[in-house]
């Protein structure tokens, strides 16, 4: 081991510019109780912190913590394990010497306290977060708003990154610096998480269709009614279209119920498939920690066999966990598919409905660029909402053959 001279309990280092270095192909990971204070740890962890086991050992693990991460953060973590679910976050950590370093860390709750397992990120996301961090962590300064507002403010940037809740970010930041890692030291990929990786990157695409679908259909709301009073104004002549006008609002009524049921089968197919990649990557990447550590000499705190026999319970579990939640990401497909099979009736009915005002409109023999301008609107609708459904049935089959691989890698 290492040793320093015992850090005063109440002493803080400042930040430095200087880089507490590791490398690509290294693991750590340290073992905390449940108030956060370290029980365990590998040597890479003990290396890069710069402290010693007796300095480390005992202490609150926010003794790392550096102030360029923001509190949201660290809101987020404790929030979250200590609701009994993993989290997977970066952090930008300080070492004794006031040095910085840059990890993705997961942590997951054990039976006594917490574990994490952290890898250097070297992904495209990673400069975007560095930026993101820089400046919410800024902000925390300037503001003094509380961890909670804070972490709703980082939340919103996350989706501004292209996410829609954390659950996706994490997923997505995890299997990208799995991935990046792979490449970077020449490895395959993990089969599992590769292939919940492009599912989860369809997935992606289908909720920014189902959001775009309802928002036109949502502008488009009240024009049935508007129809029917232009028909009015034609009198006895316009009442067909009035009525083929009333028709067509029924059918939109229904039209907007199956679309609320698209969009919540998209995002529950979303949020089954991101818990199952998170899970997958979670397995691999505590796979790889404990093969790693058990080729290492040097850990901490408690005995060598806890740890392993920990770290092997963990990556069985979560791999169990993976595996098992692939029938959720199965069943939510094929609610998902059918909620699109009803919207494609619905809008060749709407299509017949539209193509009849049409023909009883130009029956009245009345111009009125209202009228024209409403039903031009419905066909760009319909037009709108047929080419969503053949986009959608390229992106469904892609993802029952991509679920069927993730199955075969599981198995």
């Amino acid at each position: 081991m290492t040793s320093h001279h015992p850090l005063p309990r109440h002493a803080a280092t400042p930040p430095s510019l200087h880089e507490s270095t590791f490398g690509v192909g290294e693991l750590f990971f340290s073992r905390t109780d449940p108030a956060g204070i370290m029980q365990s740890g590998n040597a890479v962890f003990q290396r890069v912190s710069e402290y010693s086991w007796d300095e480390l050992i005992g202490r609150p693990h926010k003794l790392i913590r550096h102030p360029g991460t923001p509190r949201a953060v660290f809101h987020l973590l404790w929030q979250t394990i200590k609701a009994g679910r993993p989290i997977g976050a970066y952090v930008q950590n300080k070492a004794r010497s006031g040095a910085f370093y840059w990890v993705y860390a997961v942590v997951t709750p054990i039976r006594e306290g917490y574990l994490s397992v952290r890898l250097k990120p070297v992904s495209d996301l990673v400069p975007r977060i560095k930026a993101l961090y820089a400046a919410h962590a800024e902000m925390e300064r300037k503001s003094g708003c509380t961890p909670a507002e804070s972490a709703a403010l980082l939340l919103d940037e996350i989706r501004g990154l292209g996410f829609p809740d954390y659950g996706a970010f994490s997923a997505a930041a995890l299997a990208r610096e799995l991935n990046a890692r792979a490449d970077a030291l020449s490895r395959d990929r993990d089969a599992m998480t590769g292939c919940l990786n492009e599912v989860s990157v369809l997935t992606r695409s289908i909720l920014l269709l189902s959001d775009a679908t309802h928002r036109s259909y949502a502008a488009l709301k009240l024009a049935p009614m508007n129809i029917s009073l232009e028909a009015s104004r034609a009198g006895q002549a316009g009442i067909p279209t009035g009525v083929v006008a009333r028709n067509y609002q029924m059918l939109a009524g229904e039209l907007n119920d199956v679309l609320t049921a698209f969009v919540v089968a998209a995002n529950e197919l979303g949020e089954s498939v991101n818990k199952s990649l998170f899970l997958a990557g979670t397995a691999a990447l505590q796979r790889e920690m404990h093969a790693v550590f058990d080729g290492e000499r040097g850990g901490g705190g408690s005995t060598r066999a806890a740890d392993m026999a920990i770290l092997h319970e963990q990556q069985g579990a979560y791999f169990s966990m993976a595996s098992a939640s692939l029938d959720d990401v199965a069943r939510a497909r094929t609610a998902f598919v059918r909620s699109c099979t009803a919207m494609g009736r619905l809008v060749s009915a709407l299509e017949v409905m539209r193509v009849m005002g049409k023909v009883e409109w130009a029956r009245v023999g009345v111009s009125s660029g209202h009228m024209d301008a409403l039903l031009s609107q419905f066909g760009a609708f319909q037009t709108e909402l047929r080419d969503t459904l053949r986009k959608l049935d390229g992106l469904n089959k892609d993802l029952g053959l991509l679920a069927t691989q993730a199955l075969a890698a599981a198995a």
